[in-house]
């Protein structure tokens, strides 16, 4: 069961990459994204505002954003305009000239209409008119090893270093992230949300009220739920406004114990599957012992790949079939088990260098999921 905490916790992690190219040293942070989601996006915003403010302090200034934008959707719809604002807010008009926009999906439309749609996007000043005008560049993106390259040559090329406009309004300015412009943004979006979940609870109350003098206790039940929902959505955008008031130092601090509460949980979770992996090792060495006394062998590399005793026939087909299948399980199983382990080796490591290694924060990416958009930012050394 799910608690009002655990739909506002939870480490946004963002994550760096470095890799080297002509000559240069690349620095690229990725963050999971804006999903659509105010409260989510809210929380994910002073997540990405205490990594950038960090890198700032730390002297690091941003050469280049890569934004990209799937071409296949009929238009930007509200969430993407939504994020798009959010990002232009982050950057600063001064930062524009850094910021190449990308659009993706070429190969999953037609053409002409995708020409059109990147047209529409180049000459609204709604989406990404008034960044070209000052000094953005369009490309397109084919979702490849080469145009990840050309974007990256392109910023090595041109050897920009931005402060972004989050940067100087928190670190210089010194004002809290509601103050900077992304959060004025940030937080309008979030009261809207308060207004509309506010009126539509209030309905609910009403509506709750005509239906348990009916005696209608399946709609009472459905209108329960949905003012439980509506709660729930009241109680996290509140905390997403109360957290959005700190300065530097407070989204710093919070930034470090959130990471360490996730190195905490991905510890659990590490010593959890540890176990299951030594379990499933067991069975698996059980199941194989087991087939090899019906006259099965299990070729190396897979459950599929077996043979017969020289009989041509298990002893017991019935058996044999029924170890197989939960050999298989097994095996499927263990599999899991270890990319899970990957992955929360990764996201351990994550965590670590951003405690640890202030210096190596150098940009941000963010990915905007729900609409298949993103925005990454790297530096050049």
């Amino acid at each position: 069961m799910q608690t009002k905490a655990d739909h506002v916790t939870g480490t946004t992690l963002v994550e760096p990459f470095t890799f080297e190219r002509n000559g240069h040293t690349v620095h690229l942070i990725d963050t999971p994204g804006f999903d659509g989601s105010t409260t989510s996006d809210a929380l994910l915003l002073e997540d990405i505002a205490a990594c950038l403010n960090q890198a700032y302090t730390y002297g690091v200034q941003v050469s280049g954003i890569i934004y990209l934008h799937a071409i296949n959707s009929p238009r930007a719809q509200g969430s993407a305009k939504k994020a798009l604002r959010i990002v232009k807010k982050i950057c600063g008009e001064d930062a524009y000239s850094v910021v190449l926009l990308g659009s993706t999906m070429w190969n999953k439309e037609d053409f002409a209409i995708a020409k059109r749609r990147e047209e529409e996007l180049i000459n609204s000043r709604e989406l990404w008119g008034d960044m070209i005008a000052a000094g953005s560049k369009s490309f397109k993106f084919y979702n490849d090893r080469a145009s990840a390259l050309i974007a990256c040559d392109y910023i090595i090329q041109h050897g920009q270093k931005k402060t972004l406009a989050l940067q100087h309004q928190m670190v210089n300015e010194h004002k809290s992230l509601n103050e900077t412009e992304a959060g004025i943004e940030m937080q309008g979006e979030v009261l809207s949300l308060q207004a509309l979940c506010k009126s539509n609870l209030a309905e609910a109350r009403r509506e709750a009220r005509r239906a348990a003098k009916m005696k209608n206790k399946e709609l009472a039940s459905a209108l329960d739920a949905s003012k439980e929902d509506l709660s729930l959505q009241l109680y996290n955008s509140e905390r997403a406004l109360t957290m959005m008031h700190g300065d530097v130092e407070a989204l710093h601090a919070r930034s470090e114990a959130a990471l360490k509460e996730e190195l905490e949980r991905l510890e659990r979770n590490r010593e959890r599957d540890e176990q299951q992996r030594r379990v499933m090792t067991l069975e698996i060495s059980r199941l194989e012992d087991r087939l090899r006394d019906q006259g099965v062998e299990i070729g190396s590399g897979s459950a599929s790949s077996r043979r017969t005793a020289s009989d041509g026939m298990p002893q017991n087909p019935e058996e044999a079939a029924r170890l197989l299948e939960k050999y298989n399980d097994c095996k499927r199983e263990l599999d899991l088990c270890q990319k899970r382990q990957n992955i929360d080796k990764h996201r351990m490591d994550t965590c670590l260098s951003r405690i640890g290694v202030g210096a190596g924060v150098v940009g941000t990416a963010f990915q905007i999921a729900s609409v298949g958009i993103a925005v990454a930012a790297c530096t050049i050394m």
